[in-house]
């Protein structure tokens, strides 16, 4: 995998200056999410407890709200 560097000067947070960040685009994202989203409808049947029902299902959102996130800006583009 390819990675660029983040310059400094650029507008990114502090925390990022002068990292090595992996050069991905949001298409490798969506198909990970996708992933995740498949195996977690699979694992579904597994929740054995309730708290194991509301770790799944927090996950679950959170890759829902990461989609909507990437797919809101490849619109935008």
């Amino acid at each position: 995998m390819e990675t660029v560097r983040v310059h400094s000067g650029m507008e990114t947070d502090p925390f990022l200056d002068g990292m090595y960040l992996p050069n991905i685009t949001r298409s490798d994202i969506l198909n990970e999410i996708t992933t995740i989203q498949k195996t977690l409808g699979l694992s579904k049947q597994m929740c054995a407890t309730k708290i194991q029902a509301e770790y799944h299902d927090r996950i679950e959102t959170a890759s829902r709200n990461i989609r909507s996130h990437i797919g809101a800006k490849n619109k935008n583009k």
